[in-house]
């Protein structure tokens, strides 16, 4: 299991924004994500989160898991048992269970935990 304790910070978006920031990151750490809220209705609770050099991440393709860790360590796993089907609900439930194991790995406590997920991006080709 891999702890860890949050702390945040408000900054004013009028004085520097989110796009700003993130364009000045964006070249020095690799793999860095924009996200903002996009509720244009209720901007009283917005908020822009910038995520830099990640330090876990799960990859699932060509039916395989790949999992590495905080500390350096990694898993590769196949998505499911050698005799099982890969279509419709094994696949699924396969690709949910895999993240729900991959995110039980880690407690997350402190200012703002309820914010700490899982960011970044899905695809399928």
């Amino acid at each position: 299991m891999y702890s860890f304790v949050t702390t945040t910070r408000k900054i004013l978006g009028d004085l520097v924004t989110p796009v700003a920031v993130y364009m000045r990151l964006r070249d020095l750490c690799p793999q860095s994500a924009l996200m903002e809220c996009s509720d244009y209705h209720d901007s009283g609770n917005s908020r822009s989160f910038i995520g830099i050099r990640p330090m876990a991440s799960i990859s699932i393709g060509h039916s395989k898991v790949d999992c590495v860790f905080p500390d350096g360590s990694s898993t590769h796993r196949p998505l499911l048992a050698p005799r099982q089907d890969f279509v419709g609900d094994n696949a699924k439930e396969a690709v949910v269970s895999a993240i729900n194991a991959f995110l039980s790995c880690f407690s997350v406590s402190g200012e703002g935990a309820g914010f700490c997920g899982l960011y970044g991006y899905t695809s399928f080709n």
